[in-house]
């Protein structure tokens, strides 16, 4: 006999697939931080060739997973209803967005600055003085932006991504195959 789902359960498990989906995203990070990228030429395409396929299989792998996930947890527990498909759903986007958000803020400010600065430097050498000012004030604070920035993202398009799959979960028998007996 399966176990009853529970709220305790549903933050359990989110957080074990909260970390594998964060992971999926800070592994797609760390590879194309990586690869680097080159100024012109064909070594550039082919950068930019792998990196754009990199990223589609990043976002197949979240897809899958997410519905993976989600289905798992129908075949896993009794009691689950659509309702508390969608809210493991969010909880899962709650926490992999933290977790992912929290390594994009991390990698800002502790592992590579450096790379934030070479951008604002090269943007500041096009502006007049009133504009670098203003540049330099959102400079000091840009982490915290890209943090909620991508935190809000992450977690808005896992919502979304719930409300789409748990529609059509738990799976509900097919009444055409249905035992008369």
């Amino acid at each position: 006999m399966k176990e009853t789902i529970d709220s305790k359960i549903l933050w359990s498990e989110a957080s074990k697939t909260g970390l594998v989906l964060g992971g999926v995203s800070i592994l797609y990070t760390l590879i194309s931080s990586m690869m680097g990228g080159a100024e012109s030429g064909l070594v550039a395409g082919v950068l930019f060739a792998l990196g754009t396929l990199l990223w589609i299989i990043k976002f197949a792998a979240c897809l899958f997973l997410m519905r993976f996930f989600m289905l798992r947890l129908c075949l896993q527990y009794d009691g689950v209803t659509s309702r508390t498909v969608y809210g493991y759903g969010i909880r899962i986007a709650l926490l992999s967005a933290l977790v992912y958000s929290a390594y994009i803020l991390a990698d800002a400010i502790l592992m590579n600055p450096e790379a934030i600065d070479q951008v604002f430097e090269q943007v500041s050498g096009y502006m007049d003085l009133n504009t670098q000012a203003v540049l330099e004030q959102f400079r000091q604070n840009y982490p915290t932006y890209m943090f909620f920035g991508n935190f809000i993202y992450c977690f808005l398009f896992g919502a979304v991504l719930s409300r789409l799959y748990s529609r059509e979960l738990p799976p509900q028998p097919n009444p055409n195959n249905a035992d008369p007996q």
